[in-house]
């Protein structure tokens, strides 16, 4: 089986419900079922926060996508429920004032060759992207250098 690298992309607020629960569990609208359905044990998470253009977490995926409706999260538009749920261990938690700027990094992506440089945002404005490895691992080498400065 073939590990995943994906850039989960939320808001603050959202990440800040899923700390307070050990960042153990992050979920995905109806329109991710078929991405969630490629998750497995093993794979790696970075966190991205949209509305502050920073990352800010790492974390490992511990199970296989499964659907749960219960409300944990803050919705961001009409019949969101974030019902495609993995559970997730938690590898590095910054704090706020260690947030990696992604304007400083992200215009050398490999993932965002795609987009007119100006525009680099734009390419992360859904909540779920597939990473190159290569690109993973320059960001979260980012996020291991603040962590331990």
């Amino acid at each position: 089986m073939t590990k995943n690298y994906w850039m989960f992309a939320t808001t603050e607020e959202n990440f800040l419900i899923s700390s307070k629960m050990g960042l153990n569990l992050h979920g995905f609208g109806k329109k991710y079922k078929r991405r969630t359905d490629r998750m497995n044990a093993g794979d790696e998470v970075i966190y991205y926060l949209r509305d502050k253009m920073k990352w800010c977490a790492v974390s490992e995926i511990e199970s296989s996508a499964f659907e749960d409706t219960s409300p944990v999260w803050i919705t961001q538009s009409r019949g969101e429920d974030f019902r495609y749920r993995v559970k997730m261990n938690p590898k590095i938690i910054l704090k706020t004032d260690q947030y990696v700027d992604a304007s400083l990094v992200a215009p050398t992506l490999k993932y965002l060759k795609r987009w007119p440089l100006e525009l680099w945002q734009l390419a992360f404005i859904e909540d779920l992207h597939l990473l190159p490895q290569k690109d993973f691992r320059f960001i979260e080498g980012e996020i291991k250098r603040i962590q331990n400065s």
